[in-house]
């Protein structure tokens, strides 16, 4: 992530985990009541985790640390090979949610937009390579969300895309490498995944 000189001072105001967040749906692979009670079990966290960053920081001048907390904490939720769709349901969610509350963070500060783009890339291309590795780049596209953000547009957008190229290729999790899932018959898969999660709402 790239360093920026921002100088808004601290943010008055927290944020409310049941606010103003956008209603995000279940994609089709978590449609199942039992499936779909875990994918809103994962938002709930997601947003948790993202929120409990913010508060670390809680200072739009420090939205360079708060990223960084966002990713050492969202390294650590996994996803095993065989999990059932349950499991990968609820951590579809969490990853999901923090997308949402990163969003809903971004709003409030209204600056360094590429930054916002980068930190969903990085989080949506975690989702992708996990997804990916644990179900064998098979049914993928069910699973992947699209949570267009809201406030940074094309700027976001294409910074997303660039950090998305970037992980994806190189990530290197507990289970098992990506780089597979990014290339031959996944090609069109992985660039499909790509544009989808770093879409915007015009």
């Amino acid at each position: 992530m790239k360093g920026k000189a921002l100088t808004f001072g601290v943010l008055a105001v927290g944020l409310g985990l049941s606010g103003t967040a956008m209603a995000q749906n279940a994609p089709l692979g978590c449609s199942a009541a039992r499936e779909a009670r875990a994918f809103e079990s994962g938002l709930q966290s997601g947003r948790s985790l993202v929120q409990q960053a913010w508060n670390s920081v809680t200072s739009c001048g420090n939205l360079e640390r708060f990223s960084t907390v966002v990713m050492e904490t969202l390294t650590n939720v996994t996803l095993p090979p065989g999990s059932d769709d349950y499991v990968v349901c609820r951590t579809v969610g969490t990853l999901a949610g923090a997308v949402d509350q990163v969003d809903e963070i971004w709003g409030l500060c209204a600056i360094a937009c590429c930054d916002e783009g980068e930190l969903v890339g990085w989080i949506m291309g975690k989702l992708y390579c996990d997804l990916s590795i644990c179900l064998g780049g098979v049914r993928l596209t069910n699973f992947l969300v699209q949570r267009p953000m809201g406030f940074c547009g094309a700027t976001a957008q294409s910074c997303c895309r660039s950090e998305f190229t970037s992980i994806t290729p190189s990530y290197q999790g507990p289970f098992g490498s990506c780089r597979p899932y990014t290339q031959g018959m996944f090609r069109a898969t992985w660039s499909q995944s790509r544009d989808s999660v770093c879409a915007y709402r015009q």
